[in-house]
């Protein structure tokens, strides 16, 4: 079987108490923005590129939150993924707060915590994480959807 690794950089962005994540049209689940890290590409710089590529809005990279790795089996291929997640701010959400989507296949929509099984927020790691977010915990984090096997 083939096997994927994908490095990618994550956007947390919360505004009015609700979160801002992707929704794939075609419903099957939802996640933060952001996307893959090119090769001599800071985090950072992704994100703010991933951010104008998608939906032509600037925005400011703050700190680190952590990372996730989460894998999942597409046809015959295994896919590996590790996000790194920075808390990042969108100018003027106050006057302007709908952000829209320049790819055809999503939306970004808002939710609040209380909506991550509704939406299939994906990984599913990353629900407690933003949660313990929301909540004042600022504390770096690590989360997995892969078996972590203890070693002595």
């Amino acid at each position: 079987m083939e096997t994927k690794l994908h490095l990618r950089a994550r956007a947390l962005v919360c505004h009015g108490g609700k979160f801002l994540v992707i929704r794939m049209k075609n419903g099957s689940h939802s996640f933060l923005q952001g996307g893959h890290i090119e090769t001599g590409e800071s985090i950072p710089e992704t994100i703010r590129r991933e951010m104008v590529e998608e939906c032509g809005r600037a925005c400011v990279v703050k700190e680190y939150l952590g990372a996730i790795e989460h894998s999942w089996e597409e046809g015959e291929v295994i896919n590996w993924e590790i996000n790194h997640v920075f808390h990042v701010e969108i100018a003027d959400l106050d006057k302007n707060p709908e952000i829209k989507s320049l790819d055809e296949r999503f939306d970004f929509i808002w939710i609040s915590s209380d909506e991550f099984e509704n939406v299939n927020m994906l990984p599913i790691p990353i629900r407690g994480l933003m949660k313990k977010w929301e909540k004042g915990d600022k504390a770096t984090w690590w989360g997995s959807s892969m078996d972590v096997k203890k070693t002595d």
